[in-house]
């Protein structure tokens, strides 16, 4: 049953973006994915990396807003203006490389090799 929900999910995924649309769609599939997809569970397909919850969730995803790409409109958005777009992506770029750098200091345990 759970190899099962992890092969249908990337079928029903894309249902929330065609229904409720892109934003919205992705919030409801990564969620409910989070939620309610089995955790230990992956398929071992042969010369592929394991199909598990977070490559289910991320395919799904992926599919759903490929399916949906057209109906997205970004001119009523703030991140519709170029500037304000390369700021947001570069403020998270800094984020992305001085959070590990966060928990590296801050980690008491040894490295045991």
């Amino acid at each position: 049953m759970a190899e099962f929900a992890l092969i249908l999910w990337p079928f029903v995924a894309p249902v929330f973006f065609l229904l409720m649309g892109p934003g919205r769609g992705l919030i409801w599939s990564v969620a409910v994915g989070y939620l309610f997809l089995p955790e230990a569970i992956a398929i071992d397909f042969p010369g592929l990396p394991s199909y598990d919850k977070v490559t289910a969730i991320s395919l799904s995803a992926l599919l759903g807003v490929i399916l949906t790409k057209n109906r997205l409109d970004m001119s009523s958005t703030v991140l519709a203006d170029p500037k304000i777009t390369r700021r947001a992506l570069f403020l998270l770029l800094i984020i992305c490389f001085l959070g590990p750098l966060g928990t590296w200091q801050t980690n008491p345990e040894t490295l045991i090799n």
